[in-house]
């Protein structure tokens, strides 16, 4: 059981960037991809257990709508699964259980729109917007990141702080199958670990 505790943390600590997709629809203009999936790096220079690998995969026009992400941190495996509407929930392959942390969703979550300024770059293969944006801290005190932000993904394909990195690399477009999204056989349910 100390292998999940703390697990809730992970979930959110990514959740805001993957969640993005589904922010501010209306502030973009352009194409939207049906959904898509890519490698993803995480990395926290303050927080090493916040230091992730994984893949993602997300569906914005295909039902069923959401974000799910395969994670490696250090030695624990995890699945998280987030879809639109819905309370997120945390799979762990190793003891097939599974939990809905107590903790809002963050797919209504995002990252401010491009503004004018903002640079027009090519990451990973991938046209880009490039700019900054503040974020509040749970202190109050505010921060800024780097943005590198996919206009047809409506997503971060790059996000950088001062103390950490987030990356998708290897990005597909399509939708995704819709067994991604649902929680496997064999699977039983237990009460969310405490912090």
């Amino acid at each position: 059981m100390s292998k999940l505790l703390g697990a809730a943390c992970v979930l959110i600590a990514a959740g805001a960037v993957a969640g993005v997709v589904y922010a501010r629809r209306a502030a973009f203009r352009g194409e939207w991809a049906v959904g898509y999936s890519a490698d993803f790096l995480q990395e926290d220079a303050l927080h090493a257990a916040k230091n992730c690998t994984g893949r993602i995969y997300v569906n914005v026009l295909e039902e069923p709508r959401g974000v799910r992400r395969d994670l490696i941190c250090g030695d624990r495996r995890q699945t998280d699964i987030f879809r639109q509407g819905e309370t997120p929930v945390v799979l762990d392959p190793e003891t097939k259980v599974y939990w809905r942390p107590e903790a809002r969703s963050r797919l209504e979550v995002g990252i401010e729109p491009p503004r004018a300024e903002s640079a027009q770059e090519t990451v990973n293969g991938r046209r880009v917007y490039h700019f900054k944006n503040p974020i509040k801290q749970a202190d109050g005190t505010e921060t800024e990141s780097e943005v590198w932000q996919d206009p047809k993904l409506h997503s971060p394909i790059r996000v950088v702080t001062a103390h950490s990195k987030y990356e998708l690399t290897n990005i597909r477009e399509g939708a995704q199958a819709e067994t991604l999204f649902m929680i496997p056989e064999g699977y039983r349910e237990i009460a969310a670990p405490k912090p």
